[in-house]
């Protein structure tokens, strides 16, 4: 058996390489390898060579297997957070799910990735927005997607809306008790105090947001004297209201003041590519400060 199976014409761009491969002179490739093509050229190859030299040329591995040849099995994979607001990008994002990921997931099955994504709108479920953790359960997806994936992880969808804004479910005592100060009215202080409790097993300390039925529960009179058809809406907007107008006027530094008004879309696209923007950023400079 030849040391490559097949060249299908003169003009491939690996025609050089392929000749190449034959000079080295020591190719052994096992007669049970599984085979595929490698899209660049139309190589029909085996993925078990087993030769010294061409272990050691890099290049030649690279342009065969893929840009991709070094990677670790554990690591062949893409899975991307898919990212946006949910009513005002419905179309795209059926889309993309019915049309363009399943080409996607076919495009790397055949050169050895698992391709996955993860849509939000199927993983938050009723009990998670009720205990307040659909940021959280975002960011922890986000962080996995980046842990996880070999390439790209993160997609963003932008539109018209900016997005859900809760408030947050932990605040720091520290903080809790500054922006306390800044409240001036005492109903709006004693309704802040009844649905942040304070959790001192936590270290630090921090005021935590109750459940939704439990704030439900406590502030039924607030409930009755309102004409909203929605209870959780009457509670929620008089919640943040109170937060924000007191955070904005605190002394609280400005990263911890955008948490009380960011939308969970943004926290996304912060995590997902700014953060990481900034941290390769710094990475670069501390490198180029070392040389």
């Amino acid at each position: 058996m030849g040391n490559v199976i097949h060249q299908t014409e003169q003009k491939n761009p690996l025609g050089q390489i392929a000749n190449n491969v034959k000079k080295s002179g020591s190719s052994k490739i096992s007669d049970e390898g599984s085979k595929r093509f490698n899209e660049v050229g139309e190589v029909l190859i085996t993925e078990n060579i087993i030769a010294e030299k061409l272990e050691t040329d890099e290049n030649v591995i690279n342009a065969i297997l893929g840009r991709h040849a070094q990677i670790e099995e554990r690591r062949r994979v893409l899975q991307v957070f898919l990212s946006s607001t949910f009513t005002d990008t419905k179309i795209e994002r059926d889309s993309l799910i019915q049309n363009v990921f399943p080409y996607i997931r076919e495009f790397c099955t055949k050169r050895g990735f698992e391709f996955l994504f993860v849509d939000m709108r199927w993983g938050v479920r009723d009990e998670s927005t009720a205990d307040h953790l659909t940021t959280e359960l975002c960011a922890k997806q986000i962080e996995k997607c980046r842990e996880r994936s070999c390439g790209i992880h993160f997609i963003s969808l932008l539109d018209q809306k900016y997005g859900y804004r809760p408030p947050p479910r932990l605040i720091l005592e520290t903080d809790f008790n500054e922006i306390l100060t800044y409240v001036s009215d005492e109903v709006e202080k004693n309704l802040l105090l009844s649905v942040y409790k304070l959790d001192q097993n936590r270290v630090p300390h921090v005021y935590e947001l109750q459940p939704r039925q439990v704030i439900l529960d406590m502030n039924l009179k607030l409930i009755e004297e309102s004409s909203s058809s929605s209870s959780w809406d009457v509670i929620f907007d008089r919640i943040v209201s109170s937060l924000r107008k007191a955070v904005f006027k605190s002394n609280l530094s400005d990263s911890k003041k955008r948490v009380f008004f960011q939308s969970v879309t943004e926290d996304e696209i912060r995590r997902g590519f700014l953060d990481q923007q900034n941290s390769s950023s710094s990475s670069s400079n501390n490198n180029n400060n070392n040389n």
